[in-house]
């Protein structure tokens, strides 16, 4: 007899998680709010709330079996999705359907109220909905104290990625798992090119990396991961200068990186940039580092008027850093104008687009160049901001047109 096949909804994979002692106990630990369901999704909901009951009451989720002898005319089946999509699913339709309502309604008092009333009111109703969305943590109390400091002190460095630099790494101990890092920088200063250097040192130590290329097309990109992978010359790739054995070379140091771990460069389609789909399609490549080039390009899943941009980038932020539980974040974003042609590298006051990225990150990396350091193929690259680190500078040498490559060449 042939299986029928399934359709995939959203309530019907809820309603199969939920019997699912992992992801009925996932449900609950992110504080789901039941009114994320729509309406025409009641039995999905009764049956939230049952588990939910459940678990107050006896502390875990209850079984298919008792599920199934309370809901008798449902089937559970194997779902078909992962929990953290389905989850990610739910907050982004409900926060759209409530988004769009409350613009409407706040568009027809324009005219009749104060511009700073309703500004004020578009801020709030939008940071409620924010709220009620984001990513909620399990607690811990004082009685975990064990299994917590265990778990810190039994973690190794080697669980780290590598900033690229061994320098750099003796600072910040590397990229670590629940870490949201940024690197700063005026345009052409290099910016997508430190990211790209962690990820061909992270290949080189079996770290699997997922490279979001927002800004540039793939093909160049993927263009300069080869490059610095194989020690070539990007100028000499790029004027087309290359010989045959220099090709050959390339090409063979490729398949050796190839055999330590593989990369992912990836560009989604504008409408696909929020931080819940990059993080879901990190999850599906089963990536230890995410690389995003760059912040502007982040997408909200609450919309605002461009003016209130900065509120979108709060939102990005506070959700980039709940995505840094999976795996550690290193992504890209701009100096303001302002910061153009200071002699010295830029503070926090002269970061782009808004404050919460002082607020948010937990290392914040500037790089510093001026014409005359161009000149010479000098950088300098220097932490700003950390939480947990002492601050620091190097200097580095900027070798593309000999192996694609930046050295450190001492502390500044």
């Amino acid at each position: 007899m042939e299986q029928a096949l399934k359709v995939l909804s959203l309530e019907n994979e809820l309603i199969d998680h939920l019997a699912v002692f992992e992801s009925a106990q996932k449900f609950y630990e992110q504080r789901f709010n039941p009114s994320h369901l729509s309406d025409e999704e009641a039995t999905g909901r009764s049956i939230l709330e049952f588990q939910f009951s459940h678990i107050r009451k006896y502390g875990n989720p209850a079984s298919k079996e008792v599920l199934e002898s309370r809901f008798v005319d449902l089937s559970f089946l194997p779902p078909s999705s992962e929990v953290g999509w389905l989850i990610d699913q739910f907050r982004e339709r409900y926060a759209r359907a409530e988004t769009e309502v409350a613009i409407e309604s706040i568009a027809r008092r324009i005219y009749k109220d104060s511009p700073e009333d309703v500004i004020d009111d578009i801020s709030n109703e939008l940071y409620r909905i924010r709220e009620s969305i984001r990513e909620r943590k399990t607690e811990m109390s004082s009685a975990d104290y064990r299994p917590a400091l265990e778990h810190y002190w039994e973690t190794e460095e080697s669980d780290s990625v590598t900033y690229g630099f061994r320098e750099v790494d003796d600072v910040l101990k590397g990229l670590k798992k629940g870490e949201l890092v940024y690197v700063i920088g005026r345009p052409k200063r290099y910016k997508s090119w430190m990211l790209m250097k962690s990820m061909v040192e992270a290949q080189k130590a079996g770290a699997k990396a997922v490279f979001f290329t927002l800004e540039m097309d793939i093909p160049e990109m993927f263009q300069r991961y080869a490059c610095m992978a194989s020690g070539i010359s990007w100028s000499a790739f790029k004027n087309k200068e290359l010989i045959p054995m220099d090709m050959d070379k390339m090409m063979d140091r490729l398949d050796k990186a190839n055999t330590n771990s593989e990369v992912s460069i990836i560009k989604p389609p504008r409408g696909q940039r929020s931080v819940h789909s990059l993080k879901q399609i990190a999850k599906e490549h089963g990536a230890d580092i995410v690389y995003i080039d760059q912040l502007k390009f982040v997408e909200s899943i609450v919309k605002v008027k461009a003016e209130l941009r900065f509120r979108e980038i709060e939102y990005i932020n506070e959700d980039l850093k709940d995505a840094c539980s999976d795996f550690p974040i290193y992504l890209a974003a701009q100096f303001n104008r302002e910061a153009a042609n200071l002699a010295e590298m830029a503070d926090l006051s002269k970061i782009g687009l808004s404050d919460s990225i002082g607020q948010t990150a937990d290392v914040i990396l500037g790089l510093h160049q001026t014409e005359d350091m161009r000149k010479s193929r000098v950088l300098q690259l220097g932490v700003i901001e950390a939480r947990s680190y002492r601050a620091a500078k190097w200097e580095l040498i900027v070798e593309l047109s000999q192996n694609s490559n930046f050295r450190v060449t001492g502390a500044v």
